[in-house]
């Protein structure tokens, strides 16, 4: 038996037929196979169908609070499965810089990198080890690569987002070439992160995950995004007058 296949007169584009039909190959292959692990049998039929053959996005963050390491699964999740061209898809692997320097680079093509910063300027913990690797002699195994990074940070100072700028100047300066621009965002990442990795995911060719992905709608009610007017009720001063601080009591309905 084989894999259902999307007719050519499907109501889709080329890309987009070709993630669908990949994201059904492998559910059929997947489900196939555990039918057969139960029955103590995976020799013939289906259960031996070819694999899907992959192609690596590599996904490095380096997070202090966790803003970066949410994006970099989340994109992980949009782009994976997605067709990368020739029948292959994209399996994204998805860790933090420290993991980096181990990485095999010779067998990768792509990666993206994202980076929040800290402290004056600085890289986050998870991140310092790599950037030790891009600063070595060794980070010219990179020089191959197509990349593109995301930094995070926060205008009010001087440095903002001075890790992502780092990281972007140095895989340029090793020879690497961009997917995408640099993407800088302040605090209130979020709307500009969704845009970005909606970006990344069309310089791979992998648009159609992004229109075959269905955004889980949260709860219906006051939020970030859709915040309540409050009334303002109080504003109080706490100091004394001979005092030359002026710290408020501020309070809202």
């Amino acid at each position: 038996m084989q894999a259902p296949v999307l007719p050519e007169t499907a109501p889709f584009t080329t890309e987009q037929r070709g993630w669908l039909n990949g994201y059904l190959a492998g559910l059929f292959s997947g489900g196939n196979l555990a039918v057969a692990k139960s029955t103590g049998s995976v020799s013939g039929g289906a259960a031996n169908a070819p694999a899907i053959p992959t192609k690596s996005l590599r996904i490095l963050y380096a997070s202090q609070s966790g803003n970066a390491e949410s994006i970099a699964f989340s994109l992980g999740d949009r782009i994976k499965g997605a067709s990368a061209g020739d029948g292959v898809v994209w399996a994204p692997v998805v860790s933090s810089m420290d993991a980096g320097a181990g990485v095999e680079w010779s067998s990768e093509s792509h990666l993206v990198l994202l980076s929040s910063t800290w402290g004056d300027g600085e890289m986050p913990d998870n991140g310092k080890s790599f950037w030790k690797f891009l600063e070595s002699d060794a980070a010219k195994a990179l020089s191959h690569l197509t990349f593109s990074v995301l930094g995070i940070g926060d205008r009010n100072y001087a440095r903002f987002c001075a890790a992502g700028k780092l990281l972007d100047a140095r895989m340029e300066s090793l020879g690497a070439t961009r997917l995408a621009a640099l993407e800088c965002l302040d605090t209130d990442y979020e709307s500009g992160a969704g845009a970005w990795k909606t970006k990344i995911a069309e310089s791979l060719g992998a648009g159609a995950a992004v229109a075959a992905e269905t955004e889980k709608a949260g709860p219906v009610g006051w939020s970030k995004a859709n915040p309540f007017p409050a009334p303002f009720v109080e504003n109080r001063r706490l100091n004394t007058k001979a005092s030359d601080k002026d710290t408020r009591h501020v309070a809202f309905s």
